[in-house]
C-alpha cells in the first residue's frame, strides 16, 4: 500500500472513507465514555463487592490531564504505527485515532464528580471493545476489533513515556485488582510490540483467507 502525501491526501477525500473513519473512531470514543462512567463513585460499585481503586474529584482535564500537542501528536503517531499492520488505509487513520478516542474519559471530569481516573484504560475495557466491535464488523473483517481492543495498550505505551518520570499508573486490572498499577522503564516497548504482533498476525490470516476465497470464487466460475 503506498504512502505518498498525495495518494493519502486523496484516500481520506473519499466520502465514504470519511464517513466510515469518523463512524467508527465515534463509536469508540462512545464506548470509552460510557464505560468510564462505571467508575463514578455515585454508583457505588464497591457495595457490590468489587475490588477498585479509591474515586475522587480529578478536576477539570484542560487544567490537571495534560493534554499537549505532544500528547496527541504521540498518540497518533503510536496508533498509526500499528496500524500500517493492517494494510489497510482505513486503518491506519483509524490506529491513530482510537488512542485519543480512549481519553473520551476526561469528558466525565467536566462533571466534577468523584471517579476513578483512567477507567477505560485497563484489560477489561480491551476485551470490551473487542467483543462490541466484533460482534458490529468482525465477522466482515476481523482486523477491526483486534486494532480497536490493543489500542489499549497503544495508548498505556505512551502514556508511560510522557508521565512523570517515564512512569504511570492505571487502574489496569479492574475489578479483579483494587490498585493502581504503576508502569516505567522499558514497559511501553512491551505494550507497543503486543500491539503492533496481533494485530500483524491477523491481517496476514485474513488477507490470506480472502485471496483464496477469491480465487475459489474465480475457479468456479470458469467451471
Amino acid at each position: 500500500m503506498p504512502f505518498d502525501v498525495e495518494y493519502f491526501s486523496k484516500k481520506l477525500a473519499l466520502k465514504s472513507n470519511l464517513i466510515f473513519i469518523l463512524k467508527i473512531s465515534g463509536l469508540f470514543a462512545l464506548c470509552s465514555f460510557l464505560f468510564s462512567s462505571i467508575g463514578l463513585d455515585v454508583l457505588h460499585l464497591v457495595d457490590f463487592g468489587f475490588s477498585l481503586p479509591p474515586a475522587y474529584v480529578i478536576g477539570n482535564p484542560l487544567e490537571v490531564s495534560g493534554i499537549s500537542a505532544e500528547h496527541l501528536l504521540g498518540h497518533v503517531s503510536w496508533g498509526v504505527v500499528v496500524g500500517i499492520a493492517t494494510f489497510s488505509f482505513r486503518y491506519v487513520v483509524l490506529g491513530g485515532l482510537f488512542p485519543i478516542a480512549l481519553d473520551a474519559d476526561h469528558l466525565l471530569q467536566f462533571l466534577g464528580l468523584e471517579m476513578i481516573p483512567r477507567f477505560s484504560h485497563s484489560i477489561l475495557f480491551a476485551i470490551v471493545i473487542f467483543v462490541i466491535f466484533y460482534f458490529l464488523f468482525g465477522k466482515k473483517d476481523i482486523r477491526l476489533p483486534v486494532l480497536a481492543s490493543v489500542s489499549v495498550f497503544v495508548h498505556i505505551s505512551l502514556d508511560i513515556i510522557i508521565g512523570v518520570d517515564g512512569f504511570s499508573i492505571f487502574p489496569f486490572l479492574v475489578p479483579f485488582v483494587g490498585d493502581m498499577i504503576e508502569f516505567g522503564g522499558f514497559s511501553w516497548i512491551i505494550f507497543e510490540a503486543f500491539s503492533i504482533i496481533p494485530v500483524f498476525l491477523v491481517s496476514v490470516y485474513y488477507l490470506k483467507k480472502r485471496k483464496n476465497s477469491s480465487l475459489d470464487l474465480n475457479s468456479s466460475k470458469n467451471k
